[in-house]
């Protein structure tokens, strides 16, 4: 039985050359596939990711507050990311008030860890947050089906044998890029948690700036009342001093701030005293 040897590419014509190409893609579809995950990534429409590594790495942060349902708060922003592939569970227990919360995504085995983040919320006002690194194993799971999906892809497209089967494969490849478009969502769950925990962390410590500069002008504001801004010297309460020496400080003679509840009580006392004399 004879062979049909290939023709010379100057013989070809435009359509035997278009064909030839395509099955020479087709052949190299799925080696290519495994070797350019990481550009999938970004055709997938998924962005801010440098590498697979800093994608799945670990974390670790230490935010001030002193709000006591600060870690509550950190969860219900967490859960923001769960959905049908993707879920939170939360435990609760332990001494300094620790939080794990565990995402797990919808592997082919089940329900899998893939990210697991722990809360400690301490005396001293502070919230430590450690965050693991995405599952390997689930990284892995996804990388090999996002590579398996495009290898269908090629060849859903390089199967077709007439101009009829166009919709149909077209419809299969919708599909397929819906489902590229899930895994890497899959495998950047990691960098979507770091940059929720750093954008509440970061809330959580401004609040907290935002009360202590209240505090220290309440402090500033009291000490008014308390101490002469000029000498420093501490004011005597009105109850001891004469009315003529209320307005002054005695020290230095400057003007005196005067609390509106303490010249009242200076007052009511005064006027006991002068009933026990009359």
């Amino acid at each position: 039985m004879s062979t049909e040897s290939p023709k010379p590419e100057n013989e070809e014509s435009l359509f035997e050359r278009a064909m030839r190409q395509a099955k020479d893609a087709g052949a190299q579809a799925p080696t290519n596939a495994g070797r350019e995950n990481v550009d999938l990534l970004a055709a997938a429409g998924v962005t801010g990711v440098g590498s697979v590594a800093q994608a799945l790495g670990p974390g670790q942060y230490r935010f001030r507050t002193a709000r006591r349902d600060a870690i509550g708060v950190f969860v219900k922003e967490l859960r923001g990311l769960e959905d049908q592939n993707t879920r939170l569970e939360v435990a609760s227990g332990g001494a300094g008030q620790t939080t794990s919360a565990y995402f797990k995504q919808l592997g082919k085995s089940g329900w899998d860890t893939a990210v697991t983040v722990t809360f400690l919320q301490s005396t001293d006002g502070f919230v430590t947050v450690n965050q693991s690194g995405q599952s390997l194993a689930h990284s892995a799971s996804s990388l090999a089906d996002i590579g398996g999906t495009v290898a269908d892809m090629a060849g859903s497209l390089l199967s077709r044998r007439s101009i009829f089967d166009i919709p149909a494969q077209a419809g299969r490849v919708m599909e397929g890029l819906g489902d590229v478009a899930r895994k890497a969502n899959d495998l950047t769950l990691n960098n979507q948690i770091k940059g929720i925990v750093e954008r509440v962390g970061a809330t959580l410590e401004e609040e907290e700036r935002r009360a202590e500069r209240v505090q220290d002008e309440q402090r500033i504001e009291q000490a008014a009342f308390e101490t002469c801004p000029f000498c420093a010297t501490p004011y005597r309460p009105l109850a001891e001093l004469t009315t003529d020496q209320w307005e002054r400080c005695l020290a230095c003679g400057s003007p005196r701030k005067i609390e509106p509840d303490e010249k009242a009580r200076a007052e009511a006392e005064l006027q006991r005293r002068n009933s026990e004399k009359g």
